[in-house]
């Protein structure tokens, strides 16, 4: 007989129920296993007991259910602790882990109510509904539940296939069919951490991004709204407003748009809502920009494979706390007409956590990326960049300031080369350390020009990336940057520098005249690393029908002289050369005149 009284022994079944998962994991014999061995184990234990004995009422869900037609799943949010899980064969509550088992497999929907979340410590506010198809409870069958209710031709799993094929668009994270079995029927927190899942990850984003869309306007709604709305319904309201939303769009889905959202909340009797409280046009506007943010790091976490499982985790669930016991908190405020201030992602972030619980046994949470980094990874610096918006009349102007900064590095893999946008938007960005204002926000205070109330604003590099031992990757990338926030959301490969150590081999060259409009187009006549020839018929301002010579410096590779080619006279004041791929220019001076040759693909 063991003596262990976590252990139980019948003399029908040779082989003991390991227990819950929690009576398992702190077993002598399993204390130091790691989360995924521990896994593997206790599948086997409990699969060996079922074999012989049949269903057990306290069975964890971690080892696929009971016999017979007993149907175990999970809530999550991150995992929702003591939450009441509802059906129409009756109620349950879910364990720590937010597990749970009915005797019998559900006929309809499945809602999961209250609870806490045991990885952030907040309350569950709202609901969650799911379907028997599904062992997993979450954000993701909520918001298809919804669907659902919106469109009757709509399954349950014609309403997931759905968000599936909408995802890049709808959460910014490109989710495939496949993925569904870790989406849909697993623990997906567990999974990031005990299997190093990247899709299980992806789930964890695509759920933080939902609660706090919900939470956020569902928390606005009820400050505009308190006689009408609870904390509860106000958020369900929420999940009905982004479903209605989508399936309004004919055609392909776009992003969720929480700024229009408001447009289409209903009251909870399903009539027209009218009491919007102090949710004007700069109100909502306030909320969107955040919750874009929001997702911009969900997403850039989601397809992030620089850093450990753990370093992800905790990053993603911090978001999850701070927007609720943050954000949504300041969107109340904004719906009353008080003041409001909503802190960074950053820096809401480091105050979230410290409260998150731990996620691995023995190790603490990995809170800063120099923790988080896998070992083998490289450091591509990106180098400084120019930043530039498009003013009111659609023309791009430079931003310039004192202060107007930024230099990165992306991390990747050794055995991967930066050689497509796909590539560099995968893996996370640093800041280069010891650059003025190389932070992952990147700078652009002390700048004149700069106008939060324009479009987003653009980054280029000036220079080519360069590899981890400082040779030149060849490869040059612009980033659109979300204003006000300067949060990266797209990234694009601009141009590759030519072979010979210059560009002045393919695409199309302008001359230009500072302070004239008169541009000229140019022909390139040389072989790279040649006296190279820009040929025209003549050059307008000058009066020159000349050409103009550009070859490299003898002392500088890097550099080139320019000579115009009338008399051969060497232009006055010397020559700059700037950056290397599209928009790459090359300063000269004529006389009292500046001219610009400028490289454009």
């Amino acid at each position: 007989m063991s003596k262990d009284p976590r252990i139980k022994l019948d003399w029908r079944n040779p082989f003991p129920h390991p227990g819950t998962w929690q009576q398992f994991c702190i077993r002598e014999d399993n204390e130091k296993l790691n989360l995924n061995e521990r896994k593997q184990k206790f599948l086997k234990e409990e699969s060996l007991y079922y074999k012989f004995r049949g269903p057990d009422p306290y069975s964890s869900w971690l080892g696929g259910g009971g016999g017979g037609n007993s149907f175990a799943g999970n809530a999550s949010d991150g995992p929702l602790s003591g939450a009441t899980v509802t059906s129409n064969i009756g109620a349950v509550v879910t364990d720590t882990l937010g597990n749970f088992i009915f005797p019998d497999t559900p006929a309809g929907d499945i809602t999961v109510t209250g609870g806490t979340d045991a990885i952030t410590g907040v309350a569950f506010t709202g609901e969650l509904k799911g379907f028997p198809q599904y062992k997993t409870i979450s954000p993701m069958t909520t918001l298809a539940y919804h669907l659902k209710e919106e469109d009757a031709s709509l399954t349950a799993d014609t309403a997931v296939d759905l968000l599936f094929a909408s995802s890049s668009t709808l959460f910014g994270i490109e989710l495939t069919v496949v993925d569904k079995d870790v989406m849909l029927n697993k623990d997906y927190v567990a999974e990031s951490i005990g299997a190093d899942s990247t899709t299980a990850i992806a789930a964890q984003s695509i759920a933080t991004y939902l609660e706090s869309v919900t939470s956020m306007v569902g928390s606005a709604v009820k400050g505009a709204d308190d006689s009408n709305f609870t904390t509860n319904n106000a958020k369900v309201e929420g999940y009905k407003s982004i479903a209605r939303q989508i399936q309004r769009t004919s055609g392909a889905k776009t992003e969720i748009d929480p700024q229009t959202l408001f447009d289409v909340v209903k009251l909870p009797d399903g009539n027209t809502w009218t009491t919007t409280g102090s949710l004007n046009t700069d109100a909502r506007l306030n909320i969107k920009t955040t919750l874009t943010n929001v997702r911009v790091q969900l997403g850039s976490l989601a397809r992030s494979e620089a850093y450990s499982a753990n370093y992800l985790t905790t990053q993603i669930q911090a978001i999850n706390r701070g927007v609720k016991e943050d954000y949504a908190v300041e969107a109340d405020k904004l719906a009353k007409g008080q003041t409001a201030r909503f802190d960074t992602v950053d820096t809401m972030v480091s105050k979230s956590t410290g409260s998150i619980a731990q996620l691995e046994s023995g190790k603490s949470n990995e809170t800063t990326k120099a923790e988080g980094e896998k070992t083998d990874i490289q450091l591509y610096p990106i180098g400084a960049m120019t930043f530039k918006q498009t003013d009111k009349r659609g023309t791009v102007v430079a931003i310039e300031g004192k202060h107007v900064s930024g230099s990165m590095q992306v991390i990747v893999a050794n055995r991967l080369i930066l050689d497509t946008k796909e590539v560099v938007g995968k893996y996370l960005l640093k800041a280069v350390s010891g650059l003025t204002g190389g932070g992952d926000a990147l700078t652009i205070e002390g700048a004149d020009n700069y106008d939060v109330r324009l479009g987003d604003v653009t980054a280029t590099q000036t220079t080519s990336t360069q590899d981890a031992d400082g040779d030149n990757a060849g490869k040059v990338y612009e980033f659109t940057l979300s204003n006000p926030s300067l949060q990266i959301r797209q990234v694009q490969l601009i141009d590759a520098p030519a072979a010979g150590g210059h560009i002045f081999t393919t695409g199309t060259y302008t001359l230009s005249m500072e302070d004239s409009k008169v541009t000229q187009v140019l022909g390139i006549n040389a072989e790279p690393g040649e006296t190279t020839t820009l040929s025209f018929g003549s050059i307008k301002g000058l009066g020159i029908p000349g050409g103009i010579v550009v070859s490299p410096d003898a002392d500088d590779s890097t550099k080139f002289v320019v000579a115009i080619a009338k008399s051969v006279v060497t232009p006055r004041g010397g020559t700059a050369f700037s950056g290397t791929g599209d928009r790459s220019v090359l300063l000269f001076t004529y006389g009292v005149n500046n001219y610009t040759i400028t490289y454009t693909t």
